[in-house]
């Protein structure tokens, strides 16, 4: 299935799921609005635009509810003249929750180049989990735990961060996820001779699990080069079903894997545990974002190239790694503006209907952040926002929204960045 701009009216850097918070004190309109518009009481007429002081760049990649319904972000920030790790966590009005470091973020230097946070859980105690990239002469892939007031948890392997690196090379991190007995699953790559995808899992003191395929650690290639892990989902049965993208004759392609809670890989997925998609001969193609439905099925997010653009992608598998032909077309449902499209992460609200969010040229050079809203078998629903999707455009600005969470009484708050000159942490409150 493919929409476009012509059906949809609408004028991204490469290298989130269902979760339920409380309802935003004082948000809640009298007369609700239409579905896919602004909640006008939240920041100001809907959206928050929050500068960090004295910084020249802000990027937000993901987001995750807090039991008390805050929203806690990673990303990076520059202060000088690389870039920081930033965690920051936002009020439900959309300010910054000042009982966080103070300020309502937090800015660590991890190395003397470029450090990025890209992948974000948080524990049943409240303790925040980030994976991400640490760098110098090369990268690590780093994972860190954060206590609830925004400082490093000491008690997770010694200094609050956990690394996995080759010194001859890049390496990252780009999800973490938490199990339900409190182990740690992390996602990334790691350079060994060339890109691998790799999968850790920490114990909770942050010491490799050596019950996890003999050394904490599994790496592999879904295809025959370079590959990475985007994301992590884990099954009710504890199997962990991974998304991201591998290369094939000169292409990344999308690329999905599942393991048994061992780490050894799953052969009821796809014969072997691995699957390769190919949405064009000679295109490239990642996923982003992957979760296992209550039904069993397997929902992804992500882009690929048309040749001249990229065009944003969501897929639905069956539990055994077939294309879900009841889903979009074959499986696959494409947007299409005409521009670089991207459909980052998503999450599933009540109805069973998929909320993704992303971005699509905007007016001149700048790019605009989008929600769109899905129906369960892959088609727009029409009656949210404009023609299935609203527009978060800022006058002035570039938009990326790349994590959307769904709140317990169904409005979409979503976050991302808003570009000027020195960048910003950019959320918007939207009814469902």
């Amino acid at each position: 299935m493919v929409f476009s701009a012509s059906s949809c009216s609408v004028s991204f850097k490469d290298t989130l799921a269902r979760n339920a918070g409380n309802i935003p004190a004082g948000l809640t309109q009298n007369t609700p609005s239409p579905p896919g518009s602004l909640v006008s009481t939240y920041g100001s007429t809907g959206k928050s635009v929050l500068a960090i002081a004295g910084s020249s760049a802000v990027n937000v990649y993901n987001s995750k509810l807090q039991a008390d319904g805050k929203l806690v972000l990673v990303g990076s920030v520059k202060m000088t003249g690389s870039l920081d790790w930033l965690t920051a966590r936002l009020n439900t009005d959309g300010s910054f929750d000042t009982s966080f470091n103070g300020t309502g973020y937090s800015i660590y230097s991890y190395g003397s180049s470029d450090d990025e946070l890209i992948g974000i859980d948080i524990q049943s105690d409240g303790k925040i989990l980030t994976a991400g990239i640490g760098s110098s002469s090369h990268s690590d892939i780093t994972t860190a735990r954060w206590n609830s007031d925004g400082t490093l948890d000491t008690t997770f392997n010694g200094t609050g961060i956990a690394v996995k690196t080759d010194p001859s090379w890049y390496n990252g991190g780009y999800t973490v996820k938490v199990q339900s007995d409190g182990k740690i699953l992390v996602g990334g790559y790691l350079y060994t001779g060339g890109y691998k995808d790799i999968v850790l899992r920490y114990n909770t003191d942050g010491t490799p699990d050596t019950t996890f395929n003999s050394t904490g650690v599994v790496l592999f290639n879904t295809g025959t080069g370079s590959a990475y892990v985007q994301d992590i989902s884990i099954q009710s049965d504890g199997k962990i079903m991974l998304a991201g993208g591998s290369k094939i004759s000169g292409y990344y392609q999308a690329g999905l894997a599942r393991l048994n809670a061992d780490g050894t890989f799953d052969t009821s997925f796809d014969g072997d545990g691995k699957k390769e998609i190919t949405i064009s001969t000679g295109a490239d193609a990642q996923l982003d974002r992957v979760e296992v439905l209550s039904n069993g099925k397997i929902l992804s997010s992500g882009r690929t190239s048309n040749g001249s653009n990229s065009d944003g992608i969501l897929f639905q598998l069956n539990s055994d790694g077939s294309m879900d032909s009841g889903f979009g077309s074959s499986g696959i449902v494409t947007f299409d503006s005409g521009g670089d499209d991207a459909f980052m992460h998503f999450a599933i609200d009540s109805n069973g209907r998929i909320i993704v969010a992303g971005r699509t040229p905007g007016a001149g050079s700048f790019s605009d952040g989008l929600i769109w809203r899905f129906n369960s078998n892959g088609s727009i629903d029409a009656s949210f926002g404009t023609s299935g999707h609203i527009n978060l455009s800022m006058s002035g600005y570039a938009s990326d929204i790349l994590s959307p969470q769904i709140l317990s009484d169904g409005k979409i708050w979503a976050v991302g960045s808003a570009i000027p000159s020195d960048g910003a942490v950019f959320s918007a409150l939207i009814w469902p």
